[in-house]
């Protein structure tokens, strides 16, 4: 058998007594590069896997803690091996403990979030267990199970939260310097498990000056190795670039990581930066209308969650319209016409929080602390009771639970002059609550609905039901803080 011919064009081909030095020097690099993966493993593992580890955890800290009480012939019940798991994963998903940014956070801040997420759970078992079975959890167990929990609860995640927090993964981008820039200005206002080590790009007098650049297009591997660089960032404008493959072969076989500029974005901000995006974001991101099983799902779930809505607060209702009516004159109830799903105009219901006369000058941005809300609208909007009759609009099927916030025809078309892409928002079904709702503050400006967008545009392309549960349960903690 002939031995197969040496590529005259590979750069690590056997032609030097340098050819053995330069392969082990490959391997250690790949190895540390994998390592720093594994390291980071915390903030790339979607939420619903911690949240199933967890369940795991759940359970054996139960059965640890009554099998180490003092006193015999404790055991739990069944009911309780089921409810308490269901209880740590509600109380994780209303504190976000399954969000990737907590890893993100100082260590005190995510000790406590556990604490609190454990804490939280004993208190609803001990009051599940005396409301169905009459019968009060000893303390000690309580104590061990707490103990026991946290304790491995923090252990799973020691390592990917200490990376994420003092060693971050090193990326080159591969482009302009204007490019560089924006990405570097946005990158320095977000907590994320990377750092920018600077930008590649052909060469220009006015790059070279730049503190940040590295080099050409073919000192890019040469910049990989010296900087220790774990992933390759590159822009849209030389993504078609023939001679950059060939040196970003030879970076990956040094074990680095290679990813577009939008992919990067959506990866470490969770979020789709608008001025970055060129029109074949939309073509690859395979959007769709949504007329799968999943879908169907989501519809019949708010179908029943709208239902159960409505007959839970009817009794609500009735002090909410007994309220506003005595504290302001005009109509309880305020409708308001909406842009839905693929633009399709529909009217939306609220309690009345304004007054009456609050638009008399035309269609105005909503803003803190506005003077034309009413005191009783005024805590209405702070607990989002006045979105209670939105539960209509979503049983007749011009809104979702969960989905982007659906805005004025006016106030779209205005955004729209400003800001690319705004109208791919109503790809998806407009919801009660939304990404951009629990993850940004009360927007009144062209400026903040460009935030939304990047979140709203986020959701339409990674939308899934757990992500819709993530969203409720965020809401539910953003209620309870009094957050608009």
């Amino acid at each position: 058998m002939s031995e197969m011919p040496v590529m005259a064009n590979d750069p690590y081909a056997e032609t030097s007594p340098l050819a053995s030095l330069v392969a082990s020097q490959q391997s250690e690099r790949s190895l540390r590069n994998t390592l720093a993966g594994l390291m980071h493993v915390g903030c790339r593992v979607h939420g619903v896997w911690w949240l199933l580890l967890d369940t795991v955890v759940s359970v054996v800290s139960l059965l640890a803690a009554y099998n180490y009480t003092p006193r015999q012939g404790w055991a739990p019940t069944p009911d309780m091996l089921i409810a308490y798991p269901f209880l740590v994963a509600l109380a994780g998903g209303v504190l976000g403990l399954y969000e990737r940014r907590l890893f993100y956070r100082a260590v005190s801040r995510f000790l406590i979030e556990i604490a609190a997420v454990v804490g939280t759970a004993n208190l609803l078992l001990m009051m599940y267990n005396y409301w169905l079975h009459y019968d009060i959890i000893g303390r000690y167990v309580i104590g061990l199970t707490i103990l026991i929990q946290c304790f491995l609860m923090t252990a799973i995640r020691l390592i990917p939260l200490v990376a994420a927090r003092y060693y971050k993964l090193r990326v080159l981008f591969i482009g302009d310097f204007e490019h560089f820039l924006a990405l570097a200005n946005h990158h320095k206002e977000q907590d994320t498990h990377f750092v920018l080590s600077g930008f590649c790009c052909e060469e220009s007098e006015s790059a070279v000056r730049r503190r940040d650049y590295r080099g050409t297009l073919q000192d890019i591997a040469k910049v990989c190795r010296e900087k220790g660089i774990h992933q390759i960032v590159v822009s849209s404008q030389y993504a078609h670039h023939t001679a950059l493959l060939h040196e970003c072969f030879k970076c990956a076989r040094l074990g680095c990581r290679l990813s577009d500029e939008n992919s990067f974005c959506e990866e470490a901000y969770e979020r789709v930066l608008v001025h970055h995006i060129e029109p074949d974001w939309f073509y690859s991101a395979r959007l769709a209308k949504h007329s799968d099983f999943r879908s169907h799902l989501k519809r019949i779930m708010d179908i029943l969650v709208a239902l159960l809505g409505l007959v839970l607060t009817l009794p609500l209702i009735l002090v909410l319209w007994v309220a506003v009516r005595l504290t302001s004159r005009g109509p309880v109830f305020y409708s308001q016409v909406r842009c839905g799903q693929f633009g399709k105009l529909f009217r939306i219901y609220k309690f009345r929080t304004m007054s009456v006369d609050a638009e008399k000058n035309g269609a105005q941005w909503a803003k803190l602390k506005d003077s034309r809300v009413t005191p009783v609208g005024n805590l209405l909007r702070k607990t989002r009771l006045d979105e209670i009759p939105q539960f209509w609009n979503i049983l007749r099927g011009d809104m979702s639970f969960v989905g982007p916030r659906p805005e004025r025809p006016e106030m779209v078309a205005e955004i729209e002059k400003k800001v690319p892409y705004f109208s791919f928002r109503h790809w998806a079904r407009p919801g009660l609550t939304g990404l951009a709702q629990i993850r940004y503050r009360y927007g009144g400006s062209v400026d903040d609905a460009e935030i939304k967008l990047q979140h709203d545009l986020y959701y339409v392309k990674n939308w899934s039901l757990f992500l819709d549960c993530q969203i409720i349960l965020r809401t539910l903690s953003a209620i309870m803080k009094g957050a608009r």
